[in-house]
């Protein structure tokens, strides 16, 4: 028993006899004799020792392997604020979804046009149509004609990179075999020498509407038309037209595309022209110059051309100064739906529609100059089947073709010049000089056609005037027999304005031919002189 134990029991001793002595009543307080006094004493106590050790380390090594199933979180967060740098802005011109202009001129013109534009993140829809027409009976007869066009178009964007556009169109045109002498006692009623054209096209295509982390571009479509008359000619065509670009680096496309194109003609005789082409290329963009190199593989009955597809473009100085050169070529098709889009007096019975085959090479320089934007061009071709158009000894005038090899040479230039924000001024020319191999002339086609004119805008953009002049020379036809005409120049001055009462209200004018020549691009089919229309607009 040990030190603290004694003391324990000491404690329990003492608390116990004075609860005794307590609880004896009858012992007078007076007579408490004490017998001895206790003195406790406790023995020694024994120390045990007691050598405490860690134990031994555990060096044993064990592998815990975890597995967590893998999860996508939604995190939500702002997307960052882009401060642009501060720079002076100009105000911009409001948008509108669509306008109409309608109104009415002289010689009998009705004029009309509306067009409306929808769109929205995914779809966008449009509408465009047109009316235009010229009755000129009093003064030269049968002189008129009919324009009517209507376009639909739209294009939808799905939820993926995929888009897809479609297209419809209608065309309604009248013209009339006017060209006779007016002079002499030859009279035609109008339906006699109505010509009316209608075409209809359709068209789809599929493509990419954003880009893709493949830098990969593509496109897949087709087109077709139906093109005829009032006398029987038909003509039909179908384009399939595939491509893609694979963007290496992001700047440089390395591209093919394929198309084939079918041409159906049909009036008392029938008419195939089938085209195929198979175009590869590459094209590298650097900081100091652009090289384009391809070819252009068409394919035609059977019988295969090799084209080039090239292209290159230097900057000599940034963007004032850049030269360029290439060489191109290509089968280019005369069908019943191009011819009679050039010249609509051509005869309801064609001889043939062929292909003109081209082969181009061309140079020049181009650029921005302070106020001025420049291009000049020089080039040579060498064509083969090239049409050519040229009177039948008939009345009214109609139009046959006739077909020839050669070359051209030609020189063109475009400049615009920009002195203030109202003012732009403009200038363009081109020359060509034919050699052909049978004929001696270029029968039905210009050498020289040059425009220039002024625009001016004022009053915030209120008022827009504009003043245009354009010259064409002598053009040479041959009338079967052998007999040599030509077309008297054209010299052609235009003068037109618009005004916006409102920002959406507003009055046009235009006055044509003000030189009143009485110029005749097809022989014996004079144009109208001098002729005006006006009316009013309205944007929304």
């Amino acid at each position: 028993m040990n030190r603290y134990d004694n003391k324990i029991i000491a404690i329990i001793f003492f608390s116990f006899s004075f609860h005794w002595v307590m609880a004896q009543d009858d012992l007078p307080a007076e007579e408490v004799q004490v017998i001895k006094n206790f003195q406790a004493r406790l023995a020694d106590a024994n120390k045990l020792g007691y050598n405490a050790a860690l134990p031994n380390a555990d060096t044993s090594s064990f592998r815990y392997q975890y597995s967590l199933d893998p999860k996508v979180l939604d995190v939500d967060y702002l997307p960052p604020t882009i401060r642009p740098l501060a720079v002076k802005t100009q105000k911009l011109p409001p948008g509108y979804k669509g306008f109409i202009k309608a109104g009415y001129g002289y010689p009998s013109t009705p004029f009309g046009q509306f067009a409306y534009q929808y769109v929205n993140d995914q779809l966008n829809l449009g509408i465009d149509a047109r009316h235009l027409s010229s009755n000129n009976t009093s003064q030269l007869e049968n002189q008129r004609f009919m324009d009517n066009d209507i376009n639909l178009n739209g294009t939808y964007f799905t939820d993926n990179e995929l888009a897809i556009n479609g297209k419809v169109g209608l065309s309604l045109d009248n013209y009339h075999y006017y060209g006779y002498d007016a002079d002499s006692t030859l009279s035609f009623e109008s339906s006699d020498v109505l010509r009316r054209f209608n075409t209809v096209d359709l068209g789809v295509n599929l493509f990419n509407g954003n880009n893709n982390d493949a830098n990969f571009n593509y496109f897949a479509g087709f087109e077709a038309y139906r093109h005829g008359d009032n006398l029987a000619a038909r003509e039909t065509g179908f384009l399939i037209h595939l491509g893609a670009s694979k963007w290496i680096a992001g700047k440089h496309p390395l591209s093919l595309e394929l198309k084939t194109d079918f041409t159906n003609y049909k009036d008392t005789t029938t008419y195939k022209l089938h085209n195929f082409n198979l175009l590869p290329s590459f094209t590298f963009h650097s900081s100091a110059f652009r090289l384009k190199v391809g070819v252009n593989i068409a394919s035609h009955n059977d019988e295969y051309f090799f084209f080039p597809d090239a292209e290159l473009a230097v900057a000599i100085a940034g963007n004032q100064f850049i030269a360029f050169g290439g060489a191109e070529g290509d089968l280019h098709k005369n069908n019943f739906r191009s011819l009679t889009t050039t010249n609509p007096f051509l005869d309801n019975r064609i001889n043939s529609i062929r292909n003109t085959k081209m082969s181009h090479y061309y140079g020049g320089l181009k650029g921005n100059v302070s106020i001025f934007n420049y291009e000049f061009k020089g080039g040579y071709k060498q064509v083969e089947n090239l049409a050519l158009f040229t009177p039948k000894q008939e009345v009214p005038v109609k139009y046959d073709i006739l077909y020839d090899d050669g070359n051209i040479i030609y020189a063109q230039g475009t400049l615009i010049v920009n002195p203030t924000d109202q003012f732009e001024v403009f200038f363009g020319i081109q020359k060509n000089l034919f050699n052909l191999d049978n004929f001696e002339e270029h029968w039905g086609l210009p050498s020289l056609e040059a425009n220039a004119g002024v625009t001016y805008k004022g009053l915030e953009d209120k008022l827009k005037v504009k003043i245009e002049a354009y010259l064409m020379d002598k053009i040479p036809h041959f009338i079967e027999g052998g007999e040599l005409v030509e077309s008297n120049a054209l010299f052609d001055i235009n003068a037109g304005a618009d005004y916006f009462f409102t920002e959406q209200v507003g009055v046009f004018a235009q006055l044509n031919n003000l030189s009143s020549t009485k110029y005749r691009r097809w022989h014996q089919y004079p144009t109208l002189g001098i002729n005006a229309i006006g009316g009013f607009m309205v944007r929304f």
